[in-house]
C-alpha cells in the first residue's frame, strides 16, 4: 500500500478492470485510460491540471469543465450483478447542488445512471454537503444512496459504488456508509458517455478529481 495516497500498489491491472484514468497527463486536452481498453477521454473547456491525491489530479470550475469519455458497451453496467466505479474528490463548501464526480448517466428517457455525485436533495443541503450514488432506472426508490455526513471539506476522501448481486452499497474511505437492494437489477444501459465532474448534462462539479476507475467485477472494501 502506498504510504502518501492510501492506495494499493500492484505489479499488474486488477480483475475486472475496464477503465482507469490516473488523470497524470499534466497537460494537454486528453486523460488517457491505462487499462488495457484505452478509453481516451476528452477534457471539456480546460479543467486544470492540479496537484492530486497521487502525482498529478484535475480541477474543475463547476460551471462548464468536466472530462468526455465516448461510450462503449464495456462501460455499461447492464443488468451486471458485479460492477464498481471508484474516485478520489476533494471538495469544499458551495458545491453545485447534485454535482457530479463519476458517472454514467442518460439524459432524459428513463434516466438510467450508475454515478457516484453529491445529494441534489434540498434537505442535503441544509443539512451539509452530503455524497449520494445512483444505480437507478427510471426512479429514484431502486437503489439510491445517501451519505449521514458530509464530504465537502477540503480534504481528499475515496468513493466507490459497489454493486454486487441485489446490494449496491456506497463506500467512503473504505467504510460502507449507505446501501440499497431491490428485487432486481437495474438495466444501465444507456448509450450515453461516462463522464468525470458531469453527469451528462448541467451536472457540474466544482472542486478536484483524481484517480477514476471502473471495474466490470464488485470490489471489496479492501481492495
Amino acid at each position: 500500500q502506498d504510504p502518501v495516497a492510501g492506495l494499493l500498489v500492484s505489479t499488474g491491472l486488477p480483475d475486472g478492470l475496464v477503465g482507469q484514468w490516473h488523470l497524470d497527463d499534466s497537460a494537454g486536452i486528453y486523460a488517457l485510460d491505462s487499462s488495457t481498453y484505452g478509453f481516451l477521454g476528452t477534457l471539456q473547456n480546460n479543467p486544470s491540471w492540479v496537484t492530486g491525491k497521487r502525482g498529478q489530479a484535475l480541477s474543475f470550475n463547476g460551471v462548464n469543465q468536466y472530462v468526455n469519455i465516448p461510450d462503449n458497451a464495456a462501460l455499461r453496467p447492464g443488468t451486471s450483478q458485479g460492477w464498481t466505479m471508484q474516485v478520489w474528490f476533494n471538495a469544499t463548501a458551495g458545491l453545485n447542488q447534485n454535482a457530479h464526480i463519476l458517472s454514467k448517466r442518460q439524459e432524459g428517457g428513463t434516466y438510467a445512471k450508475f454515478a457516484i455525485a453529491f445529494c441534489g436533495d434540498s434537505s442535503c443541503i441544509t443539512s451539509g454537503q452530503r455524497l449520494a450514488a445512483h444505480d437507478r432506472y427510471y426512479d429514484d426508490t431502486k437503489r439510491y444512496m445517501v451519505t449521514p455526513g458530509s464530504y465537502a471539506d477540503g480534504l481528499w476522501h475515496h468513493a466507490a459504488l459497489v454493486r454486487n448481486g441485489t446490494i449496491t452499497t456506497l463506500y467512503v474511505d473504505g467504510l460502507a456508509q449507505a446501501s440499497a437492494t431491490s428485487a432486481s437489477t437495474p438495466n444501465i444501459n444507456t448509450a450515453d458517455p461516462l463522464q468525470i465532474g458531469n453527469g451528462n448534462g448541467a451536472l457540474y462539479f466544482n472542486g478536484k478529481i483524481d484517480e477514476a476507475r471502473v471495474y466490470n467485477v464488485a470490489r471489496s472494501s479492501t481492495q
